[in-house]
């Protein structure tokens, strides 16, 4: 369903936990959910042009989403209330991140995304790094 979106609006107000007394949930908190950083990401490695990130705080406050707040959590770093769903999680990113990153690579007009996107790919979904050359990593 993230692939198809035109927009991306997150609904992050303020509100009480429904289980936790005295805990709040947030946009913060929010951003901690490995699910929702899932579907951060995905929007990011869509194969169509990124959908804006909009987060509504409120009745009378929206913005713009900026990467600075998200782009270096992993979605399986994230928290789950079923652990299981963690593998679930990195079985999608990693998928994900080879699906842009092979339709990415040798288009010349997005290069920059593409090296990014290969720097990063190994952090993010904590996979151990290989050696790199850096022809290879120029192509």
């Amino acid at each position: 369903y993230v692939e198809s979106c035109k927009l991306f609006l997150a609904l992050v107000p303020t509100l009480p936990h429904d289980d936790f007394e005295d805990v709040s949930c947030n946009y913060c908190t929010w951003l901690d959910r490995g699910w929702c950083r899932l579907e951060i990401w995905c929007n990011l490695l869509s194969h169509h042009r990124e959908a804006p990130m909009i987060l509504v705080r409120d009745a009378d406050q929206a913005e713009f989403a900026m990467p600075i707040h998200w782009v270096h959590s992993s979605a399986q770093e994230g928290n789950f209330a079923v652990e299981s769903d963690r593998k679930k999680v990195a079985q999608v990113m990693r998928t994900a991140f080879r699906s842009k990153l092979a339709s990415l690579k040798g288009n010349r007009e997005q290069v920059d995304l593409f090296r990014y996107l290969a720097a990063i790919k190994y952090r993010l979904l904590q996979l151990p790094c290989p050696s790199l050359s850096l022809e290879s990593f120029m192509d």
